[in-house]
């Protein structure tokens, strides 16, 4: 028996996708499968086909809301699930049938293994896939080397919800940051990341990531986004000094958080100012940084940022 798995699917007015969503991962027979449907106060008949759907399928909840955002959604189920592993499905995407019974058949027999990754395609309009997050084998992560590739914003550790399956042991205490509409999946990863022994990175299934017309990554940049993504590559840093797991990880996160929040301020320049003060005072010394491995030639434009904002 595969152990039970919590799918966290947050709607809102997703009614034209909503069905080939749960159908995708309704048509894995595996038991201990539960699906949370939370309706965030969709305007459409979104909630007709959750309803629809609890009807048919004793494994489906349905939670209604008032209009709050995803995060609120996804805490709401987070709240109720008791399921040993967590997963996260947006409305409007799909996920390869099949994926989530093989890698919690892996989960299964490693238990040390606290967070599991799998492939995400992106799926432009048209159809072409314009983006992939591929792995070649089953690779096992410890805590020391799954921080040194998040502190540098490795590309193989994506900063969503989706496309991982969680042990729901490591949501203990945390909530998703519900004043944040944008990054807050990166912004609760990190404190994930630090509650996980260890994670896997496997090959096995896809995520399907559809890029809508109304999605928050395909609307106009705002000063809200750039304000949400900025605290989220600060609280990385964050984390990572409390872990302490390296002093060059520590000093990498340092250097990503001050360059995003240098490049969001160069469009909103009233926006994360108390974050930058607190890098600027927070500084790592020129040999802690050439200790990292950060060059000359990196040290320039890291000075360069701090002289000019």
């Amino acid at each position: 028996m595969h152990p039970s798995l919590a799918i966290i699917v947050p709607v809102y007015n997703a009614e034209k996708y909503l069905s080939c969503a749960l159908d995708s991962v309704l048509s894995d027979k595996g038991e201990g499968i539960h699906l949370f449907l939370i309706d965030d106060g969709s305007t459409d008949g979104s909630m007709t086909i959750c309803r629809n759907y609890a009807e048919k399928h004793p494994n489906v909840t349905v939670i209604s809301q008032l209009n709050a955002g995803p995060s609120a959604a996804r805490n709401a189920a987070l709240a109720m699930a008791q399921e040993e592993y967590v997963t996260f499905l947006d409305a409007d995407d799909e996920i390869e049938p099949g994926t989530l019974m093989e890698n919690l058949e892996w989960l299964k027999k490693h238990p040390e293994v606290d967070a599991l990754f799998y492939p995400i395609q992106t799926v432009h309009l048209d159809g072409s896939i314009t983006g992939k997050v591929a792995y070649t084998g089953t690779t096992v992560l410890s805590k020391e080397n799954v921080w040194e590739k998040w502190c540098m914003g490795d590309k193989s550790l994506p900063g969503y919800f989706w496309g991982k399956i969680y042990s729901r042991k490591i949501f203990e205490g945390l909530k998703i940051p519900e004043h944040l509409r944008f990054a807050e999946d990166m912004h609760l990863l990190s404190d994930l990341l630090a509650c996980a022994n260890k994670i896997c990175l496997s090959p096995y299934g896809n995520y399907y990531y559809y890029e809508r017309e109304n999605a928050a990554t395909q609307t106009p940049w705002t000063e809200s986004k750039a304000s949400n993504i900025g605290e989220a590559y600060f609280h990385r840093w964050e984390v990572a000094r409390k872990l302490r797991i390296s002093s060059a990880s520590v000093i990498k996160a340092w250097r990503l958080a001050l360059a995003e929040i240098v490049a969001e301020r160069r469009r909103f320049p009233r926006i994360l100012s108390k974050q930058l003060n607190v890098l600027k005072h927070e500084r790592p010394n020129i040999r802690q940084f050439l200790s990292a491995g950060i060059s000359i030639r990196q040290l320039f434009g890291i000075f360069r940022n701090l002289w000019n904002n």
